[in-house]
């Protein structure tokens, strides 16, 4: 699998995550940030979004009723995914199995 882009604020942290230990342990990495403005993370998300490849579905991430920010999700095409999402100015990535990165997507909607 690709390997997440560095971080684009130094607020941003690489993260990795593993359910047990060997080769048969399911593995991923991820991305999380907080930015000062909402521009920014906007960017950084973009940014994020485009290292990871062309997104195979974008949404509208919607809080009360209003667009808070927007969410990609790349297929690699190789049973692994990377979910890119963006509310106000929270960033968070997470690369790894596809059904995986939809349940931690799932887990923290922002």
């Amino acid at each position: 699998g690709r390997a997440p882009p560095p971080p684009p604020h130094p607020q941003a942290a690489h993260l990795a995550y593993a359910d047990g230990e060997g080769a048969d342990a399911t593995r991923g990495t991820g991305v999380a940030g907080q930015w000062p403005t909402a521009a920014e993370a906007e960017a950084a998300a973009d940014d994020l979004v485009a290292a990871a490849g062309t997104p195979t579905e974008e949404r509208d991430v919607v809080v009360a009723g209003e667009v808070a920010g927007r969410d990609a999700v790349t297929d690699a095409g190789d049973g692994r995914a990377t979910v890119t999402w963006r509310n106000d100015t929270a960033v968070l990535q997470a690369t790894g199995p596809a059904d995986v990165v939809a349940d931690v997507y799932a887990a923290f909607p922002l």
